[in-house]
């Protein structure tokens, strides 16, 4: 009898190869759920942000190990359950920020490129998602949302990248990918595509000949980034995938995301990136984990990420090492986790921000701001909300990642607020003594990062004036510089423009009070004036355009500080520079008297703070700065607080400090007759005339730009933390 031939069998479409629900997360969550509690919180888990997987990836994972890191990136934790660390929220990337919200589906935060949210649909859910709460509802009628976000693209002509993601932009079908892309390429102002999909990771099947011979040949050139996170996802077939897209000509990126537990280890990660080298594919990014809520146990800390990045740093060639970045509101860029590139982006503050209605913002701008900003001298109205705030509306203005504040008596009579910025957004209120954080009561959004600011009385009332530059960053050619005025008028904060600066490469890296002849202050700016080159000029508190003063443009001298160093009575200004033309060249650090000439201070090179004030009361400006940095980081660089004092043989340095550990001086400030300096991990107090024991206080842990700010009661605020004090910032 013969055998009959068994019948072909029909290709499997990749849309079969998911695995989802409660009977596989039990099946696979045997190994790292060691009781019956942990998988009922595990189930929870689930029904918060559902399990789904394909067979595929799952065939990658060892179900016996219970620090399996491909489970760990996919099956739910009884720890997502746990109430996070202040600074966790449910949008951590600032994705619905209403400026950046353009339309459903749209996400406009970058200059230059906008993103679509194609779906709700991914392959895997990874559950350090950032996105796990977004409103995809706003998708619904898919047709009419799609053609909306579409239009407003159509209408900015400033768009010229479009990116695709989701969801996971490849969980749409093949016709109705292709026939977006397509509609985009009619777009006259795009010029490329990005498309955001983990497809090749864990179900490359997905992306096969017929797809890319329908994607390419396109108007607009193609990129696909992809997710690798650890060197078994690079398996045979996931290598065949990335092929495939390169010899399409679609070229592929790589970001990965450091996970605590998974890849936080840095033979791992360049087995990674040489590995996803030797198939062409170039890593882009390494990400520092999004704060949303329920992934804290994912975080790697910020100390020992950058340890880690260090080493592979010193290990892997340029085109196997991807930038290490940290995703944060309000930045016009992803935000370097080196702290150069932090110093570079104008230092603005991070942290998640909160459009809650129970915190009043009230500005009313005029006619001219409507149609693109007040010119200068012009008024207008920010409210202080009511005093009956409750206390739940400062706690949505989380305090742990901004620790760049300051000390602003608005109202005057001593009553001083804390203000803090995130993006572009500021917000005052108290700090009560025994509160976790201030009740912000009053807020304004300005145009671009908050870059630099000052509180000073300028006009002697008895009342501080705040003034605050905003701009994107000298890394856009067309980039806006806006100088705003803040002051109480009759109960109300009356914001005033003083200046806009809309040349090419505009940054503010500086505001100082510069002393009138008879008459309080006007300001002190500096500000790029080129790619390299740091202008500075007086800015009258009345607005107009700045006058800018011969002699102090230097090349990358954006350190400044302004004080009375010679006791003549006039302003003079400290130039701190970060690197010259030339290696060794010397001039990193100058004081500009007011009577017109130079003097050369003593250091070494590479000066990235400065500081100004009379420690010992004698009327003379002492000149505080931190030097020793230099452009490779950790290899050379050193943390050396010091203080100059100009006297009649010259000037003379005091070190406070000498220390390789950290990569620099990044803040540095006179407070009373102490001297309080912050490193990238450290924040010190010292005791300037004390030579034998100059260390105060500290070392308290700060964040990567080692912010500080010492607030009225003299307490210290480090990490977004009102630390135990009062410190002794005034001597007996």
């Amino acid at each position: 009898m013969n055998q009959s031939s068994p019948k072909p069998q029909p290709a499997r479409s990749w849309r079969g190869a998911f695995v989802t629900g409660l009977d596989e997360l039990r099946r696979w969550g045997g190994a790292r759920l060691d009781s019956a509690e942990q998988l009922a919180a595990a189930e929870e888990a689930h029904r918060r942000f559902g399990f789904l997987a394909t067979d595929y990836y799952l065939g990658l994972a060892d179900g016996s190990d219970p620090k399996d890191p491909i489970l760990a990136q996919i099956l739910p934790d009884p720890r997502e359950l746990e109430e996070g660390p202040a600074g966790y929220c449910l949008d951590a990337v600032g994705d619905l920020d209403p400026a950046h919200h353009k339309a459903p589906g749209l996400v406009h935060k970058y200059p230059g490129r906008a993103l679509l949210v194609t779906n709700s649909a991914c392959p895997v859910h990874c559950r350090y998602c950032f996105r796990r709460s977004y409103p995809y509802q706003e998708l619904r009628g898919r047709g009419p949302v799609m053609k909306r976000a579409l239009e407003v693209i159509r209408e900015d002509p400033s768009i010229r990248e479009v990116i695709l993601s989701g969801g996971d932009p490849l969980s749409l079908s093949d016709d109705r990918l292709v026939a977006l892309v397509e509609e985009l390429s009619t777009i006259a102002h795009l010029r490329r595509i990005r498309i955001h999909s983990r497809f090749p990771v864990v179900l490359p099947e997905r992306i096969d000949e017929s797809l890319l011979e329908r994607l390419t040949g396109q108007r607009l050139p193609l990129w696909l980034v992809t997710h690798f996170n650890h060197p078994r996802e690079l398996t045979e077939q996931a290598r065949a995938c990335c092929q495939r897209l390169l010899r399409a000509g679609i070229p592929v990126l790589n970001q990965s995301v450091l996970l605590a537990g998974v890849n936080d280890d840095p033979e791992l990660l360049a087995e990674l990136f040489e590995g996803l080298v030797d198939l062409g594919v170039k890593p882009y990014y390494l990400h520092q984990l999004d704060r949303v809520e329920g992934v804290a146990h994912f975080e790697v800390p910020e100390a020992s990420a950058r340890a880690l990045f260090a080493g592979l740093r010193s290990t892997l060639s340029g085109i196997a090492l991807p930038a290490f970045v940290r995703d944060l509101p309000g930045r016009a860029s992803k935000t370097p986790m080196l702290a150069l590139l932090v110093l570079l982006s104008g230092l603005a503050l991070f942290g998640c921000s909160s459009s809650s209605p129970a915190i009043d913002q009230t500005r009313q701008p005029t006619p001219e701001s409507e149609a693109g900003g007040a010119k200068s001298g012009t008024e207008s109205v920010a409210s202080v909300a009511s005093e009956s705030v409750s206390p739940a509306a400062a706690s949505m203005v989380p305090m742990s990642s901004v620790d760049r504040v300051l000390s602003v008596d608005v109202r005057g009579g001593g009553a001083f607020e804390v203000l803090a910025a995130s993006g572009a957004e500021l917000r005052l209120g108290p700090w009560p003594a025994a509160a976790g954080q201030p009740r912000f009561r009053w807020s304004y959004r300005g145009q671009g990062m908050v870059q630099t600011w000052l509180a000073e009385d300028l006009d002697g009332d008895g009342k501080d004036e705040l003034v605050v530059a905003f701009g994107q960053g000298r890394g856009f050619p067309k980039a806006s510089l806006e100088v705003v005025l803040f002051e109480e008028q009759r109960g109300q904060i009356v914001s005033k423009r003083l200046t806009l600066l809309t040349g090419a490469r505009n940054q503010a890296t500086a505001l100082a009070p510069w002393r009138r002849d008879g008459d309080g202050y006007d300001l002190y700016l500096a500000a790029f004036e080129s790619r390299f080159v740091v202008r500075g000029g007086v800015l009258s508190r009345a607005g107009g355009e700045p006058d800018w003063l011969p002699g102090h443009s230097l090349r990358m001298g954006m350190a400044r500080a302004v004080g009375d160093f010679d006791g003549d009575g006039r302003s003079d200004v400290a130039v701190g520079r970060l690197y010259g033309d030339q290696k060794g060249e010397h001039g990193d650090l100058r004081v500009l008297l007011g009577n017109g000439t130079t003097e050369q201070i003593p250091s070494l090179r590479g000066v990235r703070a400065v500081g100004a004030g009379d420690l010992n009361g004698d009327g003379v400006s002492e000149l505080v700065f931190g030097d020793g940095w230099h452009i490779n980081y950790g290899k050379l660089a050193r943390y050396r607080p010091s203080i100059a004092r100009r006297g009649a043989s010259g000037w003379k340095v005091q070190v406070l400090e000498e220390s390789a550990a950290q990569y620099a001086v990044e803040q540095i400030e006179v407070v009373g007759s102490r001297v309080v300096a912050g490193g990238n991990l450290q924040v010190r107090v010292y005791d300037p005339l004390d030579t034998a024991a100059s260390v105060l206080s500290g070392p308290f842990a700060t964040s990567m730009h080692g912010a500080f700010a010492v607030l009225p009661d003299r307490g210290l605020v480090v990490g977004g933390q009102k630390l135990a004090g009062p410190f002794p910032m005034v001597a007996p």
